[in-house]
């Protein structure tokens, strides 16, 4: 109570005492007015506002400088960059001097791929594609007709999985040839 502080906080940030602070207080048979900050009373507060404040004048009458003063310009406005800022933590000295000057590592790859099929390189085993018949991706170029179907008819007909113009006709100039 004579540091005129509470462990809540609340009587150092406002210079009154709290809730706490004036239990404590009573409980001491003493009176929370005492306690209060100087700053509240009204003896100060006349103090502080007993003086005249003169309003400004025009700027028409304010005084001139008698030398020649360039007048300040404005900073220049720096457009902000789009996109996350890219920032390092800042090493210590001795981090520095231990790990020397380090070189970036470009973006392009340093190891080129090599294929363990025909060992060029390039590409991998897995995009090599030199003695396969893969299937490429995306529309057939034609219907493949069964041998034990009937002419006319497609595998796709059979099972009534597909049924339209193109494929019959494609299936039907199979069948001529």
């Amino acid at each position: 109570m004579m540091d005129l502080c509470c462990d809540c906080g609340k009587w150092q940030l406002t210079g009154i005492p709290c809730e706490h602070a004036v239990a404590a207080i009573m409980g001491n048979d003493g009176d929370p007015v005492d306690y209060i900050n100087e700053c509240y009373y009204i003896s100060t507060y006349m103090n502080v506002y007993s003086h005249y404040i003169n309003p400004t004048e025009r700027e028409e009458l304010w005084p001139k400088p008698t030398e020649d003063v360039q007048p300040v310009k404005p900073p220049a406005q720096v457009q902000k960059k789009r996109g996350r800022k890219v920032t390092a933590r800042r090493k210590e000295p001795e981090e520095i001097a231990i790990a020397g000057p380090q070189k970036k590592m470009s973006k392009k790859a340093t190891v080129r791929m090599t294929c363990q099929i025909c060992h060029v390189e390039g590409h991998n085993k897995h995009r090599h594609t030199q003695g396969q018949n893969k299937r490429k991706k995306g529309p057939s170029e034609g219907v493949q007709v069964d041998e034990n179907s009937t002419c006319g008819e497609t595998p796709l007909e059979q099972h009534n999985l597909f049924t339209t113009n193109d494929t019959i006709a494609s299936a039907s100039l199979q069948c001529q040839v």
